[in-house]
């Protein structure tokens, strides 16, 4: 019985010493993006999640850069038609494929306010799930903070663990920040050289 209680801790440690690494892995990878300070919670179906971020551009390209995400390539996206257009809203369908040879499509509405330095977007089309996001911009000079907010509902009979649903969560923030590094090319921060905002 000893030798059984001994080899089930030592794969209980194992698990833990792993799931700690990887935490650290994603928390690093967060702050090499630029991300500040994050926090995700949820109540029933809805999750709340909002992000600071600091870009290496000045805020009007960033606005611009957001606003006009349509005309970049992303490795996430297979590809993206804008469906409706003016100067104060753009509806997108974009066609994104998580797992190999499945192709899920989703169409988002886009407001723009550049008085206020903001941008909205939520989700259009039907699906297991819906999001509202708002950017707000804040002019540091030649930096911009960026301020994001997020509620995705996601229906409670689909079975997925919470720590599966802040990953996603958390990895869709980094990689539209990366996106938008990329398209700005703004070379990944340091985090050391970031200040809490």
């Amino acid at each position: 019985m000893s030798n059984t209680y001994r080899v089930v801790s030592t794969l209980v440690i194992v698990g833990l010493i792993g799931l700690g690494i990887y935490y650290l892995y994603q928390q690093h990878q967060a702050r090499n993006a630029g991300v500040l300070t994050e926090n995700i919670e949820h109540q029933g179906d809805q999750w709340h999640a909002e992000f600071t971020a600091r870009v290496d551009a000045p805020e009007p390209k960033v606005f611009d850069t957001i606003r006009n995400f349509d005309k970049g390539h992303y490795d996430e996206i297979q590809s993206m038609e804008v469906i409706s257009e003016n100067d104060h809203q753009k509806v997108v369908e974009i066609k994104i494929a998580p797992v190999p040879g499945q192709v899920m499509t989703t169409r988002l509405g886009f407001e723009f306010f550049p008085d206020q330095h903001r941008i909205t977007y939520r989700t259009l089309s039907s699906g297991p799930f819906s999001s509202e996001a708002e950017y707000d911009l804040e002019d540091e000079g030649a930096h911009t903070l960026v301020k994001f907010d997020d509620t995705t509902t996601v229906p409670t009979q689909i079975p997925v663990p919470d720590a599966i649903i802040k990953r996603f969560i958390r990895n869709y923030f980094v990689s539209q920040l990366r996106d938008l590094q990329k398209t700005l090319n703004v070379a990944e921060s340091d985090p050391d050289d970031n200040d809490e905002p």
